[in-house]
């Protein structure tokens, strides 16, 4: 007997033990078992040099790219390095101890499941096959999954439009197919592992090199454990259980069983060699990753790389060719079952009746698990809950049972807590049922994110608030009205700290400035910035503040920069800093040049003194009266940047540009003037975009200041959010969130409840520009997503009762996504949908069926979801969404056609009779417009007599107004060409008009909506659209005594009449939407148009230089029909004043179901 590993047990009172063979079998005893052996794969034929690197490489497979995430990130350095080595001794000794399992009393097993059979019954034989082949499956589907994530991340690197992660699952599939088709037992991969073991050694020596380079770039390394106490838990088992599966693979006797004699031996050098080289490559790559990254490392290392592109597609396509051979160790017990079960045992692998079996059966694993992994594309969560849930008793638990069964005496030492049954099932409690809560729930949460985030996890997250402005004093209100909760904003940011706390793993947070307000007592400045700083420093991780216009009328910028701990460039309150490789933020001083904050006599107090002696008229420096448009920022509460700041500013973005990083600017001051309020902008904001706009880094431009917050994208595709203020959210509600960043987007999740409850802002970071905004509030989702979270979550949660455990509770919180700030832009990263997959297979089985020679049907079928609506069986690049007027030749080059495109369109609805008038009017306009002609009466021939007739458009329907035309013929994608769009009657008088001079001024004073001002002695008209003689423009005025319930409401301001209206292309875009179909007069739109912009008070005025006169002439009133004595006017009079009433009560009953269905009380009214 071979005396290396465990002997023959004694005998005690006369009864023989069953004995335990370490070498081989008794000869007799081992030919009986070999004769009775009965499997399809091949047994007793390796060598443990063999089986040692199939181990070594197999335990390296793709999978290691999410151990960082997983192991380290939820335990931090000292627990993480703990239980590595605690829980990779323990698998070890666990599996050494498992390997001297394999012969017991001359019996060979080879496999877990006999063995088990064979010592407790056939219970314990179903129930050890199931949590085997269970675990083998769903790692299978893992393999597929990193599989077709490598393919994706290549495919990414060469194409800015990367097709979907399925079509790579897809890919994967048949790939582990063919290879597990052709190569199809265990000991058949020996002429696999050398180029399995040169593709890994590759990969990780690559990787390595990356993440040490991207770990000295990183400077701002975060290693907290995130989250609530109760998630920290939760997350520590889930990491536990990442270690085991990382360690073990539930499989050993079916792995020794390929082994040559003295198998216990020969498996125990392998398993040395798994856990001293093998071990010492996915722990070394655990903890390089973690270390680059921080606990901001992804749950795919790949995704986080900073290349360089060869480096990234190098690692990921060695990578998948190594998980082709990686994979079929941990599948092949299941393919040897159903070989063992369905093949001719009497002939070989390869004869002609098996082949045509073994691709059936081969079919359908990898049918199954692709479909699967496809269906559930973070297929990684559920291997970890079930992996938490079969490894450990596979591992730990049944091996010491079978110690237990067959010595009845103690095991050795440490295993200890193992060796009595009653102590295997209590830990078996405590790991196993603890372990799969953190699991099920991470899963739960991961599919309720599914649907807008496509499932991956974000390269870092942090936290945003901006304009806490807290002061111990009674509530007030701003200079426009607006309630201010001085107190309340401190309880808002001690909210925000414990959400970041508790709810995510936040690397840093921003305050974007003003964290004590301007009224605060002098006496009390200090005291109360320190106490508002005191509550920052709660948070677990860096803070990075701006300094705004309330911080500095408090204390002196030097005293700030101390106090906020600002990482200050030579006294500067500008810097940057990078949380990730890939990522850089920017933070602007916008108080620069400014007059508070320096000492009198500076220079850049005396610089900002100049700029607003220049701008400024009014010695109250702080009032914008008699300022129009957006010199309105020249106001002394903003500031500027300089020249200084701007050089070093390029010097970062050249920095970035060189270093292939995406930027993000932060600044207290708004940017762009679509995103705030003219009153808040930064005085050179159009320098700092015209020099952002030359490059093409950044991606995004974050601001506080304006309270009401604001968004849009700007001609460059960059995105302008500024965030609402804490100062102004009532008590109960508040106004803080945090930015989950990936490769490609930005993820905004903030809540804002006293706006908008919880929201979702999607930011995507390439082609946005082509897009634009739109004010829609449209979340586009795939048919059978929902169902995906669905069935997931019932999945987790049987399991879950199953298993006897009780999930804590997770609410998954209804989103709403307001117009006005959310634009919804599909995730590259998300998948086709299960109908595709099934379609083209179905598609492709019935090709195959009816054997078609068609080249055309054998070529894939085009389906682009994201297309417009009903063009998704065209290519994206043949797509044309918009149109214009603009007219073409019959002959020559198309690309020679257009020698004028026309910036604006004007519409006249128009009659013969009025020939002359409209004569007179279009002359008014110059070739810089498309003149479009609407006939009410049917007679358009006629109109050639004049010249500019033949360049016009006409339209022809009988006795429809222009709103009926508008509507039909006007829609925004059809007049996107256009900047301006002039929906005019034909009775108006245009001698003190000139068009080129109407848009100069509607640009200059910002207007969305507008119309020229009215002949002031027509007394038909409302005080607002009269001309006054000494503006150039007004948005405001006095009605009638009791008119105006608000001085910022119609008809007083934010109103013009539908006469003479002027649409701005992104006013339209929402106007048009707003009109009914079958209201044709349009009564009742000017009261609503203040609807479509914001402010509409600043943004809807009337131009006083440039004016018409409404003429008393036969028009479209006289086309009605005389009834009951009545003249035809008369009755299309009445006809305007039903659909005036009628647009009102629809208006109001839409408004009021909106926020009934939000939960809000309605307002009594809203149209007026």
């Amino acid at each position: 007997m071979d005396q290396a590993g465990p002997t023959e047990f004694g005998v005690g009172n006369g009864v023989e033990a069953l004995s335990l063979e370490s070498g081989q079998a008794p000869a007799e005893s081992q030919k009986q078992q070999e004769y009775v052996i009965t499997s399809a794969h091949a047994v007793d034929k390796d060598s443990w040099q063999q089986v040692g690197l199939m181990l070594v490489t197999g335990f390296n497979c793709a999978y290691v790219f999410s151990f960082s995430n997983l192991m380290l990130v939820p335990l931090g350095w000292a627990w993480g390095l703990t239980c590595l080595a605690v829980i990779g001794a323990f698998a070890c000794y666990a599996n050494w101890l498992l390997s001297g399992l394999h012969v017991i009393d001359g019996h060979r097993f080879i496999r877990y499941r006999d063995l088990m059979g064979f010592v407790f019954g056939r219970r314990m034989y179903y129930l050890t096959w199931f949590l085997q082949f269970m675990t083998l499956l769903l790692g299978n589907m893992g393999f597929i999954l990193l599989g077709g994530r490598a393919l994706k991340e290549i495919n990414s690197e060469f194409s800015n439009s990367p097709l979907r992660l399925q079509v790579f699952i897809l890919a994967t599939g048949v790939v582990y197919f063919i290879f597990a088709y052709l190569v199809p037992t265990m000991s058949a991969m020996r002429n696999w592992l050398a180029t399995s073991a040169v593709l890994t050694v590759t990969y990780v020596v690559v990787l390595v090199a990356i993440l040490v380079k991207d770990g000295k770039a990183n400077k701002t390394k975060d290693y907290n454990i995130h989250g609530s106490e109760v998630e920290k838990v939760f997350n520590a088992f889930g990491a536990i259980a990442a270690i085991l599966v990382c360690n073990t693979s539930g499989l050993l006797p079916e792995i020794q069983s390929t082994l040559r004699k003295p198998v216990v031996a020969n498996m125990r050098k392998a398993l040395m060699m798994q856990y001293t080289v093998g071990l010492a490559v996915y722990y070394g790559i655990s903890i390089a990753g973690y270390w680059a990254y921080g606990s901001s490392v992804s749950e795919y290392l790949p995704y986080q790389l900073s290349g360089p592109r060869w480096g990234n597609v190098l690692i990921n396509s060695t990578a998948f060719l190594q998980s082709v051979v990686s994979q079929h160790m941990f599948c092949a017990p299941i393919h040897e079952a159903l070989d063992t079960k369905f093949q001719k045992l009497d002939e070989g692998m390869f004869s002609k009746a098996n082949l045509g079996r073994r691709f059936a059966l081969r079919a359908l694993v990898f049918g199954l698990n692709t479909f699967v992994t496809a269906l559930f594309p973070f297929m990684g969560d559920f291997v970890n809950l079930f992996g938490s849930f079969t490894l450990f008793p596979l591992t730990f638990v049944f091996p010491s049972m079978v110690f237990i069964k067959v010595r009845q005496l103690l095991l050795p030492p440490p295993l200890f807590l193992l060796s009595l049954s009653q102590e295997i099932l209590e830990v078996e409690l405590v790991l196993v049922n603890r372990d799969p809560i953190g699991s099920a729930r991470d899963l739960l949460q991961l599919a309720a994110q599914m649907a807008t985030l496509g499932g991956l996890q974000p390269l870092f997250s942090f936290g945003v608030i901006s304009d806490v402005q807290y002061a111990d004093i009674p509530d007030g209100h701003s200079f426009s009205g607006v309630p201010r909760y001085y107190r309340h904003s401190m309880q808002v940011l001690q909210g925000a700290i414990s959400k970041w706390n508790d709810h995510k793993k936040l690397q840093f947070s921003m305050n974007f400035g003003d964290i004590v307000d301007g009224f605060c007592p002098k006496d009390k400045s200090l005291i109360t910035v320190q106490k508002v700083v005191k509550e920052f420093d709660r948070f677990n991780g860096p803070t990075y503040h701006m300094i705004g216009n309330h911080c500095l009328y408090n204390l002196p910028r030097s005293k700030l920069i101390s106090l906020l701990k600002l990482p200050s460039i030579h006294g500067h309150a500008y810097y940057d800093f990078s949380p990730c490789p890939g990522y850089r933020f920017i933070v602007l001083d916008a108080y620069e040049i400014s007059t508070i904050g320096w000492p009198q006599g500076h220079p850049n107090t005396l610089a900002a003194m100049q700029i607003l002696e220049a701008k400024n008229p009014n010695s109250d420096k702080n009032s914008p009266n008699g300022m129009v448009g957006l010199e309105k920022r020249f106001l002394k509460f903003n500031g500027a940047v300089g020249k200084e700041q701007l050089l070093w500013l390029d010097d970062a973005l050249k920095d970035s540009t060189k270093n292939e990083q995406k930027v993000v600017i932060c600044c207290h001051l708004p940017l762009h003037p679509k995103a705030a309020s003219a009153k808040a902008l930064l005085w050179d904001y159009e320098d700092v975009l015209n020099l952002i706009h030359s490059y093409k880094c950044v991606k995004a431009c974050f601001a506080g200041h304006d309270h009401k917050g604001g968004y849009t994208v700007d001609s460059h595709g960059i995105h302008h959010r500024v965030f609402e203020a804490a100062l102004e959210c009532p008590p109960e509600s508040n106004a803080y969130g945090y930015i989950d960043v990936y490769r490609d987007r930005l993820s905004l999740i903030a809540d804002f409840s006293y706006k908008y409850c919880w929201v979702v802002v999607i930011l995507k970071l390439e082609d946005m520009g082509k897009l634009g905004f739109g004010g829609r509030s449209v979340l586009p989702r795939k048919s059978n997503e929902s169902m995906r979270i669905i069935i997931s979550t019932v999945i987790g949660i049987v399991l879950g009762y199953l298993i006897g455990i009780s999930f804590p509770t997770v609410s998954i919180t209804k989103l709403h996504f307001p117009s006005s700030i959310v634009s919804y832009i599909e995730d590259r990263n998300s998948g086709l949908t299960t109908q595709t997959l099934l379609n083209r297979a179905w598609d492709s089985s019935n090709r195959n069926r009816n054997n078609s020679t068609s080249n055309t049907d054998d070529y894939p079928k085009i389906y682009v979801p994201t297309n417009p609506r009903g063009a998704e069986r065209l290519p994206p690049c043949i797509v044309v969404p918009e149109s214009d007027f603009y007219l073409r030749r019959l002959w020559g080059n198309p690309d020679e056609d257009l020698i004028v495109q026309q910036k604006y369109l004007v519409t006249f609805t128009v009659g013969y009779e009025q020939k002359n008038n409209i004569d007179a009017a279009v002359k008014k306009f110059s070739e810089n417009f498309t003149i479009l002609l609407f006939h009410y009466d049917g007679r358009t021939t006629e109109w050639d007599e004049f010249e500019w007739s033949k360049r016009a458009i006409h339209v022809s329907a009988r006795k429809q107004t222009k709103w009926w035309y508008a509507k039909r013929f006007l829609h925004p994608d059809i007049v996107a060409r256009y900047e301006y769009i002039f929906i005019w009657d034909e009775d108006l008088g245009l001698e003190h008009f000139d068009a080129e001079e109407y848009i100069k001024l509607v640009k200059k004073h910002g207007l969305e909506i507008s119309q020229p001002g009215l002949e002031p002695n027509n007394g038909l008209t409302w005080q607002m659209t009269k001309r006054r003689g000494d503006h150039e423009v007004h948005k405001e005025t006095e009605e009638r005594p009791g008119w105006c319930a608000d001085p910022h409401l119609p008809p007083c301001a934010a109103f013009v009449e539908i006469m003479a209206t002027v649409f701005s292309r992104d006013a339209w875009r929402c106007v048009w939407h707003m009109i009914q179909n079958d209201l044709v007069h349009g009564w009742g739109l000017d009261f609503a148009l203040r609807k479509c912009v914001e402010p509409a008070h600043e943004k809807i005025g009337v131009v006083d230089a440039q004016w018409i006169v409404h003429q008393v002439v036969p028009s479209l009133g006289n086309q009605g029909q005389a009834e009951k004595g009545k003249a035809p006017w008369e009755g299309v009079r009445e006809r305007c004043r039903k659909e005036w009433a009628i647009f009102q009560s629809r208006l109001s009953d839409a408004e009021r179901a909106y926020y009934l269905s939000m939960g809000i009380a309605p307002r009594n009214s809203t149209v007026t």
